[in-house]
């Protein structure tokens, strides 16, 4: 019988590197009625900002998008350890799902990683989906659910706190329950460098 976890250890092979951001950004409420006010339109199952790239097209959210052009970095060289490229946010748009609505599953195309930044608490979960196939041919039924057995994935929301992924991993958010509406930005990112290399035949200078 094994007793306890230091007879073996566990290795999270080939995992979609999901970061929390600890360090807030400290929302202003004039920003906050800037984002209220922004001109929305109607999405699948919500609504979205009329403007895709709103993090870049008015000063007003400047400082947002350092706090979020300095973590997109951090994601990439400290976490990732990619070199001789960098990341900088290419489209970026507010996502508001009024009570009874939800967003859809999805995933970002044309965009390396992506992120979700939260101005709300304690709304409905964004929920990640294993993008790949089940770890077995069989759907087994489990005692409980944790990162390495599950399908999909929950993490509730944090009032002005950063998520930043893969943008090839599937999310979506459930059905907001609450009278108020839920608001998130979120932002798609791509490289600039040189990719790759002479010897593999896969060089390739992204400027």
């Amino acid at each position: 019988m094994i007793k306890d976890e230091y007879n073996y250890s566990l290795i999270p092979l080939f995992s979609s590197p999901v970061m929390k951001v600890k360090e807030k950004f400290n929302m202003s409420d004039d920003i906050i009625d800037y984002i209220k006010n922004i001109e929305m339109i109607d999405n699948k199952d919500n609504l979205i900002s009329s403007d895709r790239y709103i993090l870049t097209s008015s000063n007003k959210l400047i400082d947002l998008k350092n706090y979020i052009s300095k973590w997109l970095d951090f994601y990439t060289k400290k976490i990732m350890k990619i070199k001789d490229v960098s990341f900088y946010i290419t489209q970026s748009w507010i996502n508001r799902t009024r009570k009874l609505e939800k967003h859809h599953t999805h995933y970002h195309s044309n965009s390396m990683v992506s992120g979700v930044f939260h101005f709300g608490d304690n709304f409905s979960n964004i929920e990640f989906e294993r993008s790949h196939r089940q770890n077995f041919n069989l759907l087994f039924n489990y005692e409980e659910y944790n990162l390495y057995n599950s399908e999909s994935f929950y993490m509730a929301t944090e009032k002005n706190t950063l998520l930043l992924f893969p943008s090839s991993l599937h999310h979506g958010v459930a059905i907001n329950e609450r009278e108020e509406d839920r608001y998130s930005l979120s932002f798609n990112s791509y490289v600039k460098g040189q990719v790759g290399g002479d010897l593999g035949l896969s060089s390739l200078n992204l400027k």
